[in-house]
């Protein structure tokens, strides 16, 4: 709307508060979770994707202990 800087100190704000740290870091997670989902379908008997596919399991356990 003209003005770019006042934008950018909003995007700056919202990059810099927790929430957007929480909605990158889901992003970022989904991402994984689709990676092991096609490697453990494609690729089920190598042993570092079953090794990745744990991680990815152990994280998962993790992030829903986390939250409560």
């Amino acid at each position: 709307m003209g003005q770019p800087d006042e934008a950018i100190g909003q995007a700056q704000r919202a990059m810099d508060s927790t929430q957007a740290v929480y909605l990158i870091n889901a992003r970022a997670s989904r991402s994984i979770r689709e990676l092991d989902a096609v490697l453990i379908r494609d690729y089920p008997d190598l042993p570092a994707v079953r090794h990745f596919h744990e991680q990815c399991r152990e994280l998962a356990t993790a992030g829903r202990a986390e939250l409560r």
